[in-house]
């Protein structure tokens, strides 16, 4: 059986959250990743308070312009790990792995 590759376009303008992870308690933790992120606004991917043990890598962000960030951990997204190329990532929450990112302020 052949498996189709899943291609996702996002565009957003404004305030918009291109990807959602895990924003509920108990959510299933899962690799999220090479996502095509489009358009503008304060960030591409975003994990919420109660997000933890996500995997996002190499996402692509080369046609999204982040006001804050390219991928955010808010205050509580812990023990995730973001990998990539390129982009950047703002990291309020404890003990996340980042590589190939580069951090913002918090």
């Amino acid at each position: 059986m052949n498996r189709l590759a899943r291609c996702y376009r996002f565009t957003f303008t404004l305030i918009c959250i291109a990807l959602t992870l895990a924003p509920f308690t108990g959510a299933e933790s899962q690799p999220r990743g090479r996502n095509k992120i489009e358009g503008a606004g304060e960030f591409g991917i975003w994990l919420g308070s109660r997000a933890s043990g996500n995997e996002v890598d190499g996402n692509d962000f080369e046609q999204f312009k982040a006001v804050v960030a390219d991928v955010m951990l808010n205050k509580g997204a812990n023990d995730n790990v973001v990998t990539g190329t390129s982009g950047s990532v703002s990291d309020p929450g404890a003990g996340n792995q980042i590589r190939g990112l580069k951090r913002v302020a918090k």
